[in-house]
């Protein structure tokens, strides 16, 4: 049979349609398949991005109306036990991001070069057959039906089928993490607000980011094996010393999401990659995927647009793939692993002492200099050297940093 498409990718989020766009543009026939009926909902993440975001590749969507709702420039981190570390840097870090509109650009930019996109549809299974992908499509009112391609992009997200349906690699494990928009905190609009300690979130963190200086997202993750994400949420909404400093949070909206750890070794395979959050594509310091997914999906589109040109869809060709999204950001995300087990392995007394010795001016000024949100590793090399009293605190792991 011959092949409807040459690539049909199954999730239709910003990551999906990113790389549609990128391989629709080389005049290649493009399909995204999205299983809800709108692009952009239900949210899924809390948007807050950094400016590289909008520096890569047609991706500037900073002007769109709708799109950016706020602009971060500083944060307060709050130990377990009160203590303060606040710094502001003199130009915006951060972007808050409205999830829908920005997701929407993203679908926009796929259309315009040339890609189809069916919304209420699931992909429901897939396998290789007449040197292609055969695919099976079902919306919530239709029988299911069949669609062919070359190659299959799985963007569909931390529970990917596509990557069980080819036994590609999987997470280690998932973090569930839920958030809340929510009115009538007293915030500073400037600044994202982080709190640590083995009661309010263990295993990660908890967050507000900040919409305007009265709404933001407040929200958790936390080890799996620690119970429910909702109870600690609850928790920290009604904790005494959050609503003397934030006031009584008045509820907007829930967004429920996990967070996929661990660094895949096989993202490919014969006529199939995957990208995003199936593919683990996430830093393990923040649990933020935008920038690295949006950065693999150029390295898959090449892979795709190279196959296509070649018409070589075996997996020893498309390891390109693999080989072009480690050399960009997998020294990262290893980084982000180390420092993640790190951070896991601190108990309340050593976070209060790490938060005590970057209270230091020189360090704030550190931070300010060489902070980022998407390399976050270059800060922490950098403190580590400079205080023996954090690397001890630090532990052994530290050094797969080095």
């Amino acid at each position: 049979m011959g092949h409807e498409y040459d690539v049909i990718v199954v999730g239709g989020g910003p990551i999906g349609c990113y790389t549609a766009a990128q391989i629709a543009k080389h005049g290649h026939s493009v399909l995204v398949v999205e299983e809800h009926a709108e692009i952009g909902r239900p949210i899924q993440c809390g948007g807050c991005i950094t400016p590289r975001v909008f520096d890569l590749p047609e991706a500037d969507f900073r002007a769109t109306r709708g799109v950016v709702i706020n602009k971060l420039r500083g944060a307060n981190a709050i130990s377990p036990s009160g203590d303060l570390l606040s710094f502001k840097a003199p130009d915006t870090r951060a972007y808050v991001v409205n999830r829908s509109p920005f997701d929407k650009a993203f679908a926009r930019l796929a259309i315009k070069h040339g890609a189809e996109i069916l919304l209420n549809t699931r992909a429901i299974a897939a396998q290789v057959a007449d040197g292609g992908v055969a695919v099976s499509l079902q919306t919530r009112e239709e029988a299911p039906f069949e669609r062919r391609a070359k190659l299959l992009v799985g963007a569909d997200g931390v529970q990917s089928q596509v990557a069980w349906w080819f036994k590609l690699s999987h997470p280690e494990k998932l973090v569930p993490s839920i958030e809340l928009h929510c009115a009538g905190l007293r915030l500073d609009a400037e600044s994202v607000e982080l709190f640590a300690g083995q009661e309010l979130a263990p295993g990660f963190f908890a967050w507000i980011i900040p919409y305007d200086d009265n709404s933001g997202l407040v929200g958790l993750g936390i080890d799996p094996k620690k119970g429910v994400a909702l109870d600690y949420l609850n928790r920290l909404l009604k904790a005494p010393w959050f609503v003397e400093r934030y006031g009584r949070a008045q509820d907007l909206e829930y967004v429920l999401s996990a967070i996929p750890f661990g660094l895949l070794k096989r993202t490919y395979g014969d006529h199939v990659m995957i990208v995003g959050d199936a593919a683990a594509q996430v830093k393990q310091t923040t649990g933020g995927g935008l920038y690295m997914g949006l950065a693999c999906a150029v390295h898959c589109a090449r892979a795709a647009v190279e196959a296509l040109e070649a018409g070589v869809f075996s997996a020893a060709n498309l390891k390109t793939y693999q080989e072009g999204w480690m050399r960009e950001v997998g020294k990262e995300l290893k980084h982000a692993q180390v420092l993640h087990r790190m951070m896991a392995a601190m108990n309340d007394k050593q976070m209060d002492l790490a938060i005590k010795i970057l209270n230091d001016p020189a360090f704030k000024d550190l931070i300010v200099r060489h902070g980022d949100l998407d390399f976050p590793s270059k800060l922490a090399k950098v403190a580590l050297r400079k205080s023996p009293k954090l690397l001890r605190l630090a532990g052994p792991a530290i050094k797969g940093l080095f």
